[in-house]
């Protein structure tokens, strides 16, 4: 039984679809990440959780103004956004535990 390309593209929102392109090989994925300042890191993952955050309220601003906009893309982007704030604030917390214990070790 062969099973016909479907046009997946077709059923997500835009913002929910994500180009990934994937590493040429292990090697030089390990050196873009060394050569990634952890600074720049984290400032990507800041502006990925701002941008989750921005896109949703647009898409629910959208939606309670009446417009016809996909009601599974509007709430899947607000869940996206609920995952990604609850991740970096989880992070956040794992990061000033860590912070803390340093501060009350005795030297």
């Amino acid at each position: 039984m062969k099973v016909q390309n479907s046009n997946l593209s077709s059923l997500y929102s835009p913002s929910t679809i994500r180009k990934v392109q994937p590493p040429k090989g292990e090697s030089s994925f390990a050196s873009k990440l060394e050569s990634t300042p952890v600074q720049q890191r984290l400032t990507d993952a800041i502006q990925h959780v701002g941008d989750s955050q921005r896109v949703a309220d647009l898409k629910l601003e959208r939606l309670a103004s009446g417009e016809d906009v996909d009601i599974h893309g509007t709430m899947i982007a607000l869940q996206e956004a609920d995952v990604t704030l609850r991740f970096a604030v989880s992070i956040r917390d794992k990061l000033l535990e860590g912070y803390q214990k340093i501060i009350n070790m005795s030297i």
